[in-house]
């Protein structure tokens, strides 16, 4: 170890001592090395001198090797240089080619150099991207030291370059994206570059954008002596781009390079740092970095009143600078994601807007025939109302298509009226979608009463909303209601609709017995007087409950009824036909034909542009389950983190049940992608999100377990143990005695125990659970196979 690192570990201790304590430390960590000693008073020295620090080189600066041979290159002009080395324009002396590379040298030949210098090299060699500068050649000099020859980029640091070509927002953003491009290819390596600033992003003359220098760079796992001790603060970093993490010593991942690409683009976006550092001292770096929360970007670049779309730029933005590693984007794909979505006029996840907001926005995209007059925050209902309308003008018999014409213009009205009269703050800035739901429900009960037909449809409207929202139990409730005025109105056309919601709400919530009962009830009414698309959908109903019941022949052939009895335009039926079509061909076990299902629904919905539809983010959800199932996991990646997470996490929020379902599935299949980063990534998310549900919510215990064992994956057992621990807690209040999620839970505990040094309880534990797994479920279920594989990796343990 170099005197200079072993110095800085000295100082990173003697800084953290009070002036009683300092003395004793120093005399015990220095000895007798009387120049080790003055070295690391200089340092505390330094410290203490306010902005001294970082005017005050630890190293002599190397000279100059302009006109030097080294190997097959001539040196011909410094580009740069550092604590590690210096860069050089080269050519090959030899004239061979007369194409300019760039040289990297050592500044001194000493043994932690040397080792930084070759992990750069290697970290080099793992990359391969249009915009990461590329390693062309390696070698060693006259004096036996190595360098590293690379593409030279006759470029400007992005900020310049936007500056100089007087770059608009949306241009500095489209400019930024290929370098997020770039850090997500490092960070699927396991490569983070650690000094991620406006130096080491260059565009060339063709506007090309380059990542370059991996000096400090660092390979996930690779602990190199004296990399992680050193007091990061003071090791080779830029204290104005630097993580919060970096300036106080922590482990840094990949969070950290995407703090310092939020800092980069705020730079780029409003020609400005997010703060400045005044006091430079080790310190001071760390109070600045850490406790100082930048200006929204919009009041830098905008004046007035600021737009939903730089409302939405900012949290884009801010969310990458979170001073918490858990609260940034979990990767540079979905940095660029929201980034792609602005500029595209599309939600971002780092803003969930106000609900009122989210509502007007679902009802643009599907471009229902709503009047956006009313109350912004009814327009999800009232578009519902039109959309109840507009199918049932589809029915074949006139005298029935004017009558609930009539019926659902007196609902839409009602929903307009009663509820777009009041004003949002009236419920409290901090409404929400059901919120507004409620207040039509308790409206519609009271002031409805004397008109059954028109409470029938509303309550319908209601239900079916409900259901998307997935809170089934009341979606169940008000399909009740409106069945109970469609029959004291005496229309036996709306009942149908009414029977047909209350028995896929039963369904929803397991109640298997009431939702055939009334399933069979509603298609027997819809074959004698109901319409085509009421039988196609009691049919597609049917088929579900036969699927569930493990009748897949008789799913199919309900499936198969549904598809010729919709109408051809009735696109969200057809496609939810399809999409239970390959549900049923995945119980059984065909998951190529479960795909080609799936393939048929996404495209018959994308084509009606109903990508966004509550029931369509369902659809895309199974598509990915048997991608994966079918091993194309990029594919099921992008359909995940393009098509249904945003989309869940828009209408349901971050901390809803299906976004930990998506995020726990995502961390899987990382896992199986071979991406541990990510998968912990997603994992951890999961888990935060989970702590937000209740504890009977079965969600909850499934994203405890991912993420416990997604730390076991990533050799962090002892963190694993408690997460698990709660998870199993969970498991055994709320489900029956046996269960295989109880004796999954148990396995993986057992195995985390053994790794953390309870070698006795842990194997009993994972034994326990496997002979409980094989007697009830048999060897060839994935419990009881995973079971045994923890059994055998406990065997596998060194004995201690």
């Amino acid at each position: 170890m170099s005197a200079v690192v072993r110095a800085l570990e000295i100082f990173s201790q003697a800084v953290e001592c009070d002036a009683a304590t300092r003395e004793a430390y120093l005399d015990a960590a220095c000895g007798d090395d009387a120049a080790l000693r003055t070295q690391v008073e200089h340092m505390l020295h330094a410290d203490a001198c306010d902005g001294a620090f970082l005017e005050q080189p630890l190293i002599a600066a190397e000279s100059d090797r302009r006109g030097e041979r080294v190997g097959a290159y001539r040196l011909d002009a410094l580009i740069g240089s550092g604590g590690m080395g210096s860069v050089y324009r080269a050519a090959r002396a030899d004239g061979a080619f007369d194409k300019p590379v760039a040289i990297k040298l050592l500044a001194f030949d000493v043994g932690d150099l040397r080792a930084r210098f070759a992990r750069e090299q290697r970290i080099l060699g793992h990359l391969n991207h249009p915009n990461i500068a590329t390693l062309l050649d390696v070698g060693k000099d006259a004096r036996g030291a190595p360098f590293l020859v690379m593409e030279f980029i006759d470029g400007l640091p992005i900020t310049d370059y936007a500056r100089e070509h007087a770059l608009d927002v949306r241009a500095k953003i489209a400019l930024f994206l290929p370098i997020l491009d770039a850090a997500q290819s490092a960070h699927s390596q396991l490569i983070v570059h650690r000094d991620i600033k406006p130096g080491n992003v260059l565009v060339d003359a063709q506007g090309v954008v380059k990542l370059l220098d991996f000096g400090i760079a660092k390979l996930l796992g690779d602990n190199l002596v004296g990399a992680a001790a050193t007091r990061t603060g003071l090791g080779p970093l830029t204290p104005e781009y630097a993580s919060p993490e970096q300036v106080r010593g922590a482990p840094v991942g990949t969070p950290s390079d995407i703090y310092s690409l939020g800092m980069l683009l705020y730079e780029l976006v409003t020609g400005a740092r997010a703060y400045s550092i005044g006091d430079t001292s080790p310190s001071g770096i760390e109070r600045t970095v850490c406790d100082t929360e930048p200006l929204r970007p919009s009041t830098r670049f905008a004046r007035g009143k600021r737009s939903g779309s730089a409302r939405d730029l900012d949290a884009i933005l801010l969310k990458a600078l979170a001073k918490s590693p858990m609260q940034r984007y979990a990767s540079c794909a979905e940095f660029s994601a929201d980034l792609r979505r602005w500029l595209h006029g599309e939600s971002v996840v780092a803003r969930e807007p106000m609900a009122h907001e989210r509502l007007l926005r679902y009802v643009r995209r599907h471009r229902f025939g709503v009047s956006v007059a009313a109350a912004a925050s009814l327009a999800l209902l009232a578009g519902l109302a039109v959309a109840l309308w507009q199918a049932q003008l589809a029915r074949e018999h006139a005298r029935i298509a004017n009558v609930e014409r009539d019926r659902a213009r007196r609902a839409n009205k009602f929903l307009t009226d009663t509820l777009g009269a009041a004003n949002p703050s009236d419920m409290g800035r901090k409404a929400t979608v059901l919120d507004v739901l409620a207040r039509a429900r308790k409206l519609a009960d009271k002031e409805l009463t004397g008109d059954p037909e028109t409470a029938a449809t509303t309550q319908l409207v209601l239900s079916q909303t409900y259901r998307a929202l997935a809170d089934f139990t009341t979606a169940r409730d008000c399909a009740i209601a409106a069945l109970q005025a469609a029959e004291r109105g005496g229309d036996p056309v709306l009942a149908i609709d009414a029977r047909h919601d209350l028995a896929a709400a039963q369904f929803n919530l397991g109640d298997l017995k009431s939702a055939a009962q009334n399933a069979t009830a509603a298609r027997t009414a819809a074959l004698a007087q109901g319409t085509a698309q009421q039988r196609g959908n009691t049919a597609v109903l049917l088929g579900q409950l036969a699927s569930e019941n493990g009748d897949t022949q008789a799913a199919f052939d309900w499936f198969d009824h549904a598809l010729v009895e919709l109408p051809p335009d009735d696109v969200k039926n057809r496609a939810a036909a399809l999409n239970n079509y390959g549900v049923a061909l995945h119980v059984k076990g065909d998951d190529v034909a479960a795909l080609a299902k799936y393939r048929e629904a996404i495209a018959l919905a994308a084509g009606a542009h109903m990508d966004s539809d509550p029931v369509a983010i369902t659809q895309y959800g199974n598509f990915a389950a048997a991608l994966r199932a079918n091993g194309k996991l990029d594919e099921a990646v992008d359909v995940l983190t393009g098509k249904v997470l945003p989309k869940q996490i828009e209408l349901l929020g971050e901390n809803s049940a299906d976004v930990v379902w998506t995020l726990s599935n995502l961390a899987t299949i990382e896992y199986e992608r071979k991406n541990p980063a990510a998968m912990l990534d997603y994992a951890q998310r999961g888990y935060l999100a989970a702590e937000h549900l209740a504890d009977a919510d079965e969600w909850k215990a499934l994203g405890f377990k991912k993420y416990g064992l997604s730390l076991i994956r990533a050799h962090r057992a002892q963190e694993a143990v408690p997460i698990l621990e709660r998870a199993l807690a969970l498991s055994r209040q709320g489900l029956p005695e046996g269960h295989y999620d109880i004796g999954s839970l148990e396995s993986w505990l057992g195995l985390a125990r053994s790794m953390t040094g309870d070698r006795t309880g842990g194997e009993a534990l994972a034994r326990g659970a496997y002979a409980r797994l094989l007697a009830k479920y048999g060897e060839k279920n994935e419990s009881t196979r995973i079971a045994k594989k923890n059994l055998d990796a406990i065997a596998a343990l060194p004995v201690p």
